[in-house]
This record gives C-alpha cells, sequence and structure tokens, in this order.
C-alpha cells in the first residue's frame, strides 16, 4: 500500500460521522442531558464535592479554633506574658 492508501484506509475507518441535519436525530447534548448514567454520575461526584467540601470547611474551624486556644494558653505561661 502507498501512503495515500494508507492514509485513506485510516480515515475511512476512523472518519467522524456525517453531520445530519434531519429532526430525527437527537443531537449529542441533549442525549448526554437526558441519560440516566450521565445524570446518575454528575449528581454522584457533585455530592462528593459537597461532603469533600463540608469536610474542608470543618478542618479550617478547628485550625482556627486552635489557634485561638494557643494564643490564650500561651498567656498564660511564663513565656506568653
Amino acid at each position: 500500500m502507498s501512503e495515500e492508501e494508507k492514509i485513506a484506509a485510516v480515515n475511512k475507518k476512523y472518519a467522524f460521522p456525517a453531520v445530519t441535519s434531519s429532526k430525527a436525530d437527537i443531537p449529542y447534548v441533549e442525549f448526554v442531558t437526558k441519560n440516566s448514567e450521565v445524570n446518575n454520575i454528575t449528581s454522584y461526584i457533585t455530592e462528593q464535592v459537597v461532603k469533600i467540601k463540608e469536610a474542608l470547611d470543618h478542618n479550617c474551624r478547628f485550625w482556627e479554633m486552635s489557634q485561638e486556644l494557643r494564643y490564650v494558653i500561651g498567656t498564660r505561661t511564663d513565656r506568653g506574658k
């Protein structure tokens, strides 16, 4: 096979389908938004991101509180006076 024939064979094998303007075809975006599996995975990811955000907020509150406690405890020692 020549180079041109190889390129033609690859293009034929891996070519994207032609864009159709038929109203019977569902556009890709509508297909994905209506797909229940995609919606389930999207909601799962969203829930996990919210859980991570809550955990990080809780951790930040813990460290903020510990800084205040360190200040109060530091004022009670000789070094803090």
